[in-house]
């Protein structure tokens, strides 16, 4: 008898529980996904491609390779400026590059913001490092159109374009293509047969 009582007790809260949650009328609540349109997409798509710009063309700062840098002279005529030391500025630059503000120099900022904030530039240095930072102090003085050289003027050389010296005249790229591949030639390099001269710097 005690076992049926039991038995019953719970036959009755089983059956009290099952109506208490009565499932039956129950739907999940539809939640509703943002709708994107093609249109706004194929927008977003073409505004970030034209604000992408090419180098001479961009508002914002960019790093161009030296290809890239003789064509951006050839064609927008930049300012061109060499933020090395004046003694490596002397021993070879870039024919445009008549401007030369040392990096090192303590008034090197105040030099860069005399200069047209509207103005068009290219900077670059030995290999690319002090040109990357000049180029983020311009940024902050408020200049947009200003680009500088990957790898500074030894990636220009490299890529066999031309630089002068102070007091010479430009011969042009086949000549100093000729001083880097035979960088050790008594005849190209030196009068005296006797003295062998490398061209390679550090």
């Amino acid at each position: 008898m005690k076992y049926v009582l039991i038995l019953a007790v719970i036959t009755l809260a089983m059956a009290a529980s099952s109506s208490c949650f009565d499932f039956s009328g129950f739907t999940p609540e539809k939640i509703e996904e943002p709708e994107i349109k093609p249109e706004k997409i194929f927008y977003s798509v073409v505004k970030s491609t034209l604000s992408a710009g090419k180098p001479g063309d961009c508002t914002t700062p960019v790093e161009i390779n030296a290809e890239e840098s003789f064509h951006f002279i050839q064609e927008k005529d930049p300012v061109v400026i060499d933020v090395r030391t004046p003694a490596e500025y002397a021993a070879g630059r870039l024919e445009k590059a008549a401007s030369n503000m040392d990096y090192y120099a303590p008034d090197f900022k105040e030099k860069l913001a005399k200069l047209d904030k509207k103005g068009k530039y290219l900077i670059y240095c030995r290999t690319g490092k002090r040109s990357g930072l000049a180029l983020e102090i311009m940024k902050g003085l408020g200049f947009t159109d200003i680009h500088h050289i990957a790898g500074g003027i030894v990636a220009w050389q490299q890529a066999g374009y031309p630089v002068i010296k102070e007091g010479q005249k430009n011969k042009g790229a086949k000549q100093n293509m000729a001083f880097k591949e035979f960088p050790y030639s008594p005849i190209l390099q030196s009068s005296n047969p006797l003295i062998f001269q490398s061209s390679t710097r550090i």
